[in-house]
């Protein structure tokens, strides 16, 4: 048994070290339409945003580069104006997704801004406490009869592993070195290009952190 681990171990390593320098450079053949600084959007989706570079790992009409996010994008240090991801971090493991935050960092500009939009907790905990949970199902949301079947499915459907609250996304993004967080409203931003941005209705936990100018 711990042989034929080994051995699929080796081989999943070895298929690793093949495709990975071909996935890079297809990324960096198809980033070259696209001038620096950039505008990433990460984890895109179906959602096209014009003048952003469109990143996921599914093949979509809407995404423009396919890259795995759980593994750092081949762009140079500080090579970003803008980053955006919307219901994305929260199906990260925790570790991972700090992982995300620290490379968004690393490829932004001195003064350049990580939008994070995502569900909130303190939404989910309020609806809990007036009331408000019980839904009637839904294309994005099932039936539900309990409070503890709706905080349940809210931490555990659709691939989620970690469900933020406003003091633990601004927790996370100091440990990943940010240090100017904002929160900001749906749709709303002091930066025009951040403005109407977001294309789902439930992201009510929204911040902008600022890379600091000293790097």
């Amino acid at each position: 048994m711990h042989t034929a681990n080994r051995l699929r171990h080796s081989a999943k390593a070895a298929a690793k070290r093949l495709v990975m320098p071909l996935l890079e450079t297809r990324f960096r053949h198809g980033i070259r339409p696209f001038a620096a600084p950039y505008s990433l959007h990460l984890g895109c989706g179906s959602h096209h945003l014009d003048g952003w570079v469109n990143i996921d790992f599914i093949e979509s009409p809407a995404v423009d580069l396919w890259w795995n996010l759980g593994l750092p994008l081949p762009l140079p240090d500080a090579s970003c104006r803008f980053i955006f991801h919307e219901h994305v971090l929260e199906h990260f493991e925790l570790s991972r997704g700090l992982e995300l935050l620290r490379e968004c960092r690393r490829l932004l500009a001195p003064g350049g801004l990580l939008r994070v939009a995502m569900p909130s907790l303190d939404d989910m905990l309020e609806k809990c406490a007036n009331g408000e949970w019980e839904t009637h199902g839904s294309a994005h949301m099932p039936e539900v009869e309990t409070r503890a079947e709706y905080l349940n499915i809210l931490f555990r459907y659709w691939g989620h592993r970690w469900i933020y609250d406003h003091d633990e996304l601004r927790r996370r993004l100091r440990e990943a070195g940010f240090r100017d967080i904002a929160d900001q409203e749906l749709r709303q931003s002091t930066h025009m290009e951040l403005r109407g941005i977001e294309y789902r209705d439930n992201s009510l936990l929204i911040c902008e952190a600022t890379k600091a100018g000293d790097g």
